[in-house]
């Protein structure tokens, strides 16, 4: 058996107990200690990927849901409820950083995991001068913003438009209801018996919009059909 392999299994912690008992010089017994911080740090970066490995394989594809200039995008309080119990799972956690140079913002999103393992992800940017804007909200867009993709960078977290439901895996798919919401439907109708009455649409377009979100129940159906001219 060589000596990393024994290492391993007793731990460097053992050894430096043995050194004291034998009365080893304080050279050696230094150079024990710096064996045990070496490996301690080598078996909490181990730790930390592998935790790391199981987070990114089981977190789901965040949907952007919200309206900016231009695009969608999700806002960190929605990404961080829908991981924060799979981070905690995987024995992770994280803070952020801040400081400001003037105008420049740096931001730090540091992931920690139980056995004493970091990474960190940093950003730089300046004060959000979009639109109208006071100094205070320009910070507070910025900070926003840099919290959001250091946060992502960190994990990994991927995110999708709301329009790439066909393309994403099944499990990550919000289940469609087993039937047509009842309210919803009950609201819609009038619009629907309207827009069939005066031939801008037809019963079986209809249906088959509806059919996309959920099916019909034989009621509803039954009285959409009744609708045809």
């Amino acid at each position: 058996m060589n000596t990393n392999t024994q290492m391993a299994k007793v731990g460097p912690s053992e050894l430096l107990r043995v050194a004291v008992d034998k009365d080893l010089d304080i050279d050696k017994l230094e150079k024990l200690m710096n064996m045990q911080t070496e490996w301690e740090a080598k078996e909490a970066r181990k730790s930390f990927f592998k935790a790391m490995a199981k987070f990114q394989g089981s977190c789901p594809i965040i949907k952007k849901k919200k309206a900016g200039h231009n695009c969608k995008y999700a806002p960190i309080g929605d990404i961080q409820t829908q991981v924060k119990a799979l981070i905690t799972k995987c024995g992770l956690s994280y803070r952020f950083e801040q400081s400001w140079n003037e105008n420049i913002l740096t931001l730090s999103c540091i992931v920690s995991h139980l056995d004493g393992h970091s990474e960190t992800v940093t950003m730089v940017a300046e004060v959000d001068g979009s639109g109208s804007k006071n100094p205070i909200q320009g910070r507070a867009s910025s900070v926003t913003y840099l919290t959001r993709y250091t946060f992502t960078g960190s994990f990994g977290i991927a995110t999708a438009d709301e329009d790439m439901d066909g393309r994403l895996p099944e499990e990550f798919q919000e289940p469609k209801p087993e039937n047509y919401p009842q309210e919803r439907f009950d609201k819609n109708f009038p619009g629907w018996s309207t827009s069939i009455m005066e031939g801008k649409s037809t019963v079986q377009g209809v249906i088959d919009k509806l059919i996309t979100v959920a099916p019909l129940t034989n009621a509803q159906e039954h009285q959409l059909r009744n609708l045809q001219p």
